[in-house]
């Protein structure tokens, strides 16, 4: 029997996810929000007028994306002002000031770096007893580790920076570290820890009627929903993100929250009631040229033709999702379509077809040293050899599985690959080798 592989496996089981926190530089590596006012100048009238000048300048860098602009304005000038009557205002400048330095370091491959000054800038923020300043400092801190897949202690640095939020009464900054928290949670896979968080985030954003964020608290709790198979509420949450991302023109969220409908009516086998959402989030990632997404957007529209059995349109779906992943460089995107059109090949008895897509596919996976997908990718042309009748090369593909399946320590793979063994060699009508495969099967069968 062929096997299939299940859907976007090179991927998250959340193809689209979208992190609320991050935005895309020029360096591709996502940075904290750092826009929202550099300090509170006019939060003192002890501030001195270099101090005031100072902070207004570089207000404006940051707005322009001039961050290294801002940083020399903020370290140098500031440090260098002993005329400021209120240190507790200079302190949070420098914070920071040390904020946006590290941003910088951390684009530029710094990571080390990058963690000192923040955690510095966490300690003058502390001092100065800017709550706000203090909670965006730890959300950055939280990103860092987040990055450096330290999940942990990036959850510890969100709970932080929720606290410190809180206690600034920033109701914003507080939902934006919970759903940060669930968005790890999601990603790692604890979806039933991570769910409470994003109950969090989606009951502040809504009480403070912040119709961004609550598309982004949605989206989030949403996807958690459905990886937990609570598919009902997932509609609603993705439903209600989608209404708040109309109302802000958030067409990235919209797309999203689509192609979140559709995959759960693909989930539920209701494949004509998901093409409609998957077209139009193909449609709409198109609109604002999001490649990655588009070309799992016309996938998944794919995935839901072959499920009504319309298989031209599929074909032409996982053809045009193919095209995408070649010209941004996706190669798991490249093996996924490919063997998508070797499942469709063996659905219309065209295996000649069928074996070409999926050596292609395990060409590909091999250059990408995944063994799991390489393991599917042999299983699946012994399987097209053997629906051609070549019972040799169906064995030597079968035997080369089972190996990869070994070397993984995958027991239920390797159990697959000796019952196909077994069968393939009572075809060939060698019983003895049939027997002692089948026998191997039933004994890892009965391992715990």
């Amino acid at each position: 029997m062929k096997i299939q592989r299940n859907i976007f496996h090179c991927k998250t089981i959340f193809p689209r996810q979208w992190h609320s926190n991050f935005a895309r530089l020029s360096f591709g590596v996502p940075i904290a929000l750092v826009i929202p006012l550099v300090i509170h100048a006019t939060a003192s009238a002890a501030v001195s007028p270099a101090i005031a000048a100072v902070v207004a300048k570089a207000n404006i860098d940051i707005k322009s994306g001039n961050d290294g602009a801002a940083v020399g304005i903020l370290t140098n000038t500031l440090k260098a002002d002993r005329s400021a009557t209120d240190q507790r205002l200079l302190r949070a400048a420098i914070a920071t000031a040390d904020r946006i330095w590290s941003n910088l370091l951390y684009k530029t491959g710094h990571q080390a770096s990058a963690q000192d000054k923040i955690a510095a800038a966490i300690a003058l923020a502390d001092q100065s007893s800017d709550q706000v300043e203090k909670s965006r400092d730890e959300m950055a801190a939280g990103m860092y580790d987040e990055l450096s897949s330290n999940h942990s202690k990036s959850v510890a640095n969100y709970n932080l920076a929720a606290s410190s939020a809180t206690k600034a009464h920033d109701l914003s900054l507080a939902a934006e570290s919970l759903e940060s928290i669930g968005q790890i949670c999601l990603t790692s896979g604890q979806f039933a820890a991570g769910l409470p968080y994003d109950m969090q985030a989606c009951s502040i954003s809504s009480k403070i009627a912040d119709p961004k964020l609550e598309a982004v608290t949605m989206m989030t709790t949403a996807q958690t929903c459905r990886a937990l198979g609570q598919y009902s509420k997932a509609i609603v949450y993705y439903q209600r993100s989608l209404l708040q991302a109309v109302k802000v023109s958030d067409v990235a969220a919209e797309s999203t929250d689509n192609a979140g409908i559709g995959g759960i009516d693909t989930d539920l086998g209701k494949f004509k009631a998901a093409l409609p959402f998957d077209l139009q989030a193909s449609a709409l990632a198109g609109k604002i040229n999001d490649l990655a997404s588009q070309e799992v957007d016309i996938a998944y529209s794919g995935k839901a033709y072959e499920g009504a059995h319309d298989y031209p349109h599929a074909i032409n779906c996982y053809k045009q999702s193919l095209a995408v992943a070649v010209k941004i460089g996706d190669t798991d995107m490249q093996a996924e379509n490919l063997t998508y059109l070797a499942e469709v090949g063996t659905a219309l008895n065209k295996y000649d077809d069928a074996v070409t897509y999926d050596k292609q596919s395990l060409a590909l996976d091999t250059k990408l040293g995944n063994n799991h997908n390489i393991e599917l990718d042999l299983n699946n042309v012994s399987s097209d050899y053997s629906h051609l009748k070549l019972y040799n090369d169906s064995l030597r593909f079968s035997q080369q599985s089972l190996a990869v399946a070994k070397k993984d320590g995958d027991i239920a793979r390797q159990q697959a690959d000796l019952i196909s063994l077994a069968k393939i060699y009572s075809v060939l009508k060698q019983q003895d080798q049939a027997d002692a495969c089948a026998a191997q099967a039933e004994a890892l069968g009965r391992k715990p």
